[in-house]
C-alpha cells in the first residue's frame, strides 16, 4: 500500500491529510504555529507518530499554499513535490465532489474561487482578506471587531487599494507541478 501525505502550508494554519492508493483518508490534522517550518515539521512529524509510522513508509509528500516556499529540500527525506494552490484546490474539489467540473469554493482566512475540469484548473475570483483576518485586523488597527460595523467602514473604502496578486504573497514565481509519481 502507497501513503502519501498532502501538505497545505497557509500563513495562520498549516493542514495536513495521509492518503493510501485506494483514495481512503487515513487522517488528518491543523497545525498553528509561529512560523511556517515549525509548522510543516510539526505536522510531519505528529502525523507519523499518530498513525506509527516512519518516514520510510511513505511514498511521497505534496506540498501547497504560499507557507510552502519557505520549505527547502525534503523535509523527513520525504519525496516531496510542490503544486500550484489554485491546481490543489481545483483537483481536491472535485475529487471529493465526485464531479468532472465545478467552481471550487475555498473559505478560510481568505477565499478563493477555482474553476477545474480535465484540462485543468484556473483561479476565477476571491479575496485574500476573509473573515477571521478581517476582523483581527479591525479589531488591531480601529478597535472594531462587529462585522457589521466592519462592513458599513468598508463600503465607504476603495478596493484598489487592498487587492493582493500572487506575486505579493509568495517567494516563488513560475508553475509547480502536479503529483509526479504513481504506485
Amino acid at each position: 500500500m502507497c501513503i502519501y501525505l498532502g501538505l497545505d502550508v497557509g500563513t495562520s494554519t498549516t493542514k495536513i491529510a495521509a492518503v493510501n492508493d485506494r483514495k481512503e483518508v487515513l487522517m488528518t490534522r491543523r497545525i498553528q504555529a509561529s512560523d511556517q517550518l515549525t509548522s510543516v515539521f510539526g505536522a510531519i512529524g505528529g502525523l507519523l507518530y499518530e498513525l506509527e509510522l516512519k518516514a520510510e513508509a511513505v511514498d511521497g509528500l505534496v506540498m501547497t499554499g504560499m507557507g510552502s516556499t519557505f520549505v527547502k529540500g525534503r523535509p523527513f527525506d520525504l519525496v516531496t513535490d510542490r503544486v500550484l494552490e489554485f491546481e490543489a484546490l481545483g483537483r481536491g474539489g472535485l475529487f471529493l465532489g465526485g464531479l468532472d467540473r465545478a467552481v471550487i469554493a475555498s473559505l478560510g482566512t481568505g477565499s478563493t474561487l477555482i474553476w477545474s475540469d480535465e484540462k485543468g484548473s484556473r483561479h476565477v475570483g476571491g479575496s485574500a482578506v476573509g473573515g477571521g483576518t478581517l476582523v483581527g485586523l479591525s479589531s488591531r488597527l480601529f478597535g472594531v471587531s462587529d462585522a457589521v460595523r466592519i462592513s458599513e467602514m468598508a463600503e465607504k473604502g476603495n478596493l484598489r487599494n487592498v487587492d493582493w496578486n500572487m506575486v505579493d504573497i509568495t517567494l516563488e514565481d513560475g508553475p509547480m507541478r502536479m503529483w509526479p509519481w504513481a504506485c
